[in-house]
């Protein structure tokens, strides 16, 4: 899998670039405020980008989506309660192929109702659901503290060790495991601290 993660923006937030080496077919999972670096990195990889994901409707993940769409001829992806303009509406458990790689979607809500993960070849992409030794603010409208801790210990996730990227840097570098230990919140967020 192609694999690209850049911070976008004075928000910091890490935006993506996914895509099957076979077809040459790409996504974006999160254009942030400005993807721009994105569709160049895609672009010079020889990548056509073919779908947004949006793992949730807040402004510092979505800003960039229409014109991404409007430039790159790019499907804008969304969970169903998402308050963006879409494309494909997502379900939780869906699977949307990007070429030949299989994007799986989570549906994870707690930092925002249409909260979303993605699953895609051993990665796992939380957006603002779960960071490296943090979760997402539920202090937001529609966010909810009983959500977010069903969400962190990821009941219904996969029960294969993948890595993981979160919506913005952390204090740990490398790789997140997939998934946490289910005992509890905080040791199952101590538990994705990366091996040395």
């Amino acid at each position: 899998m192609f694999f690209e993660q850049y911070v976008i923006g004075a928000m910091q937030n890490f935006g993506y670039v996914i895509g099957d080496p076979a077809t040459k077919v790409a996504a974006v999972v999160d254009p942030s405020f400005d993807a721009r670096v994105l569709q160049k990195v895609a672009g010079e990889n020889g990548y056509a980008i073919a779908f947004i994901f949006d793992t949730h409707h807040h402004p510092d993940h979505v800003f960039d989506n229409e014109r991404l769409a409007n430039e790159s001829g790019a499907k804008v992806a969304a969970h169903r309660l998402s308050n963006v303009r879409k494309d494909l509406i997502l379900e939780d458990g869906m699977v949307v192929k990007v070429g030949e790689l299989k994007v799986k979607v989570v549906h994870t809500p707690g930092h925002s109702p249409d909260s979303c993960c993605y699953l895609v070849a051993g990665h796992a992409f939380t957006g603002d659901c779960l960071f490296v030794g943090d979760c997402g603010r539920v202090d937001l409208p529609g966010s909810s503290v009983e959500q977010i801790g069903r969400t962190t210990r990821f009941g219904r996730a996969p029960s294969t060790s993948s890595s993981g990227s979160c919506g913005r840097p952390s204090r740990w570098e490398g790789p997140v495991r997939w998934p946490p230990a289910p005992v509890s919140s905080s040791a199952a967020l101590a538990s994705l601290r990366p091996s040395p």
